[in-house]
């Protein structure tokens, strides 16, 4: 049997798509999907990297970025009904940071800023252009790196920091390692949380290797993804949150059970025995 290749869940390939726009990580090209004609798909090379329905922005129409929106809105520190600021490292269709704000305002909880890190400015350019990327006093939009991006902000400024960046299909390198994650937590508020976006197949090597590395920066580590990938059996996303507050995991996964878009809990002891058989990373690797 042949090597069973990674992929993204809930991938839809558009349909005759555009002339892409060249960019420093692929080309990228936006397409009606064709199943849903509100919904506009945003594709780096043959990899669909975001969708935004035009009709609804508290909708997130990709399975994978529906589980993330949700867990970011559980996972998100109580602070007394003041607003914050949520860090995104990757912006793709920007579908995510606008949902937030949507459903925040919807619902009338606090409305955060949600600070946008994409490295490329051909992506911001067509987000704006073609996906309707409108920036505004909470949503703030960085051209750049993302770790410079992140080195440069000041201590306890991000309640959550969400990773969503790709080279292809792997987190690029200087956003995986220990002194990465050093200044991730140096940007977080007491309580704060980073999540990030993982895409892995059993044996689950890329797993392995971040929840390691987190374990030498943050004294909670686990994995949420859809209930396949959580019993380490299918292949597909992988979000892994670390944080220096307690999270009751058992409650976590009761709440994000439900919904069109179930989650669950990777059990610890099998992530434990995963980080065991891994190596943290670091720069100078």
């Amino acid at each position: 049997m042949g090597r069973q290749r990674r992929r993204r869940p809930d991938r839809t390939t558009p349909s005759d798509p555009p002339v892409g726009v060249p960019t420093g990580v692929g080309v990228v090209r936006v397409a009606d999907d064709p199943a849903r004609p509100r919904v506009s798909l945003l594709a780096i090379d043959q990899h669909v990297h975001g969708a935004v329905d035009t009709g609804d922005p508290t909708h997130l129409a990709l399975g994978y970025l529906d589980r993330l929106g949700r867990l970011v809105e559980v996972l998100r520190p109580d602070t007394d009904g003041d607003p914050g600021t949520i860090v995104h490292l990757g912006g793709g269709a920007f579908a995510l940071p606008r949902a937030l704000l949507a459903r925040a305002r919807a619902a009338g909880r606090p409305v955060d800023t949600q600070l946008v890190m994409e490295r490329s400015k051909a992506v911001i350019r067509v987000a704006r252009e073609q996906l309707g990327l409108r920036e505004q006093p909470d949503l703030i939009v960085r051209s750049g790196d993302a770790r410079t991006g992140i080195e440069r902000l000041g201590e306890r400024q991000a309640l959550m920091v969400v990773g969503d960046a790709f080279v292809g299909l792997e987190t690029p390198r200087q956003l995986a390692t220990v002194e990465f994650l050093d200044h991730v937590r140096r940007v977080l508020v007491p309580g704060g949380v980073y999540v990030v976006n993982l895409v892995d197949q059993p044996p689950y090597p890329v797993v392995a290797a971040q929840a390691a590395t987190a374990r030498q920066v943050f004294s909670t580590v686990f994995v949420v993804a859809d209930r396949g990938v959580a019993n380490l059996k299918d292949p597909g996303n992988a979000f892994l949150v670390a944080t220096d507050r307690d999270i009751a995991l058992g409650e976590l996964g009761h709440r994000l059970a439900v919904g069109t878009h179930p989650s669950a809990v990777v059990r610890p002891g099998r992530l434990a025995t995963l980080a065991a058989s891994a190596r943290p990373r670091h720069d100078t690797d």
